[in-house]
């Protein structure tokens, strides 16, 4: 059955994703290539650009439909494709999610999928053309996030501008941003010194609110001072933008659980996670994560054994049957 999963669409309210993280349902699985590291991997979903105090969205500017010819796109231009650094190639089975948004990892190059087109969104994200995937399979080979031995052009000044936009803040959130960056110069030392100070001064939990407050994020720093990914995440790229620093939010999934018997990773709803893009002069699209670790360790059990089974039964299905 249909497993709604909110937050990666145009629009993810704060604390909206806090319920998806509760919840242990699966809802992608995925392989590497031969020869590929098993590193953590976030999956990017959703590219949010504006924020108004409660939400992220985007503006609907539409975005490129990319024909795909023979099965494959071809997703980077030749600059990208020169760039060093370390490839991975990937097979990704989403759920039937209620979403249709492609989850990809890293900066993808390639997209290999049985799709007439895909929409190329005006953040950079892709997305089905033509509505939600029901069980969709599809490749990719991406380059994962390196700093880059040739700079990156700078983002023309609509663009920056749109990564700067503001909603009326509480006045103490500028202040935070900048005493806690006092003393530190470039953008680069900026994030970093942004990032350690909310995953060091601020706790992780699931719980979510008691009550709905006017400002959750001016909540969430100077009251609550605890939450998930998504407050984490609003509150760097708030910060970043009362700086002048172009920031955006990402919506996705990370990690995943490795499966021996099948050989595939799963992702759970509670894999949804939250992190920050910031433009660096020089170097591009950088990521964030100031989220601390949540300190809830998740023990495995005969009851996750057996899951392991019954999962790798489902994928043995649709690898021997359905595909």
């Amino acid at each position: 059955q249909r497993y709604h999963l909110p937050g990666f669409s145009n629009e993810v309210r704060l604390g909206e994703i806090g319920e998806v993280l509760q919840q242990s349902t699966p809802v992608m699985h995925f392989r590497l290539g031969e020869g590929n590291r098993p590193e953590p991997l976030k999956w990017r979903g959703a590219v949010l650009s504006r924020f108004d105090g409660k939400r992220w969205f985007n503006l609907a500017t539409g975005g490129d439909i990319l024909p795909v010819e023979k099965g494959r796109l071809i997703l980077a231009d030749d600059a990208q494709r020169r760039r060093q650094g370390i490839r991975i190639r990937y097979e990704v089975q989403l759920r039937d999610i209620g979403s249709d948004a492609l989850f990809l990892a890293g900066v993808p190059e390639v997209l290999w999928i049985d799709s007439p087109t895909v929409l190329r969104t005006s953040s950079g994200a892709y997305r089905l053309s033509y509505g939600t995937g029901e069980g969709l399979r599809y490749g990719a080979s991406s380059f994962l996030e390196t700093p880059s031995a040739e700079p990156v052009p700078e983002l023309p000044p609509t663009v920056t501008t749109e990564y700067l936009q503001l909603p009326a803040l509480d006045p103490r959130i500028a202040a935070l941003a900048r005493d806690v960056t006092s003393g530190y110069s470039t953008d680069r030392m900026l994030a970093r010194v942004l990032e350690n100070y909310l995953r060091t001064h601020y706790a992780y939990t699931l719980e979510l609110p008691s009550r709905t407050v006017a400002d959750p994020l001016a909540h969430f720093l100077f009251e609550r001072r605890e939450g998930h990914c998504e407050y984490f995440a609003s509150a760097m790229a708030v910060m970043l933008r009362a700086l002048g620093i172009p920031a955006r939010v990402i919506t996705g999934f990370q990690g995943g659980t490795f499966n021996p018997i099948s050989g595939w990773y799963v992702v759970r709803a509670s894999d949804a996670h939250s992190w920050v893009e910031s433009w660096l002069s020089g170097r591009g699209w950088t990521t964030f994560d100031p989220t601390p670790p949540d300190p809830v360790r998740r023990r495995g059990s005969i009851w996750g054994r057996l899951y392991l089974y019954l999962d790798a039964a489902e994928m043995f299905w649709q690898d021997w049957v359905v595909n």
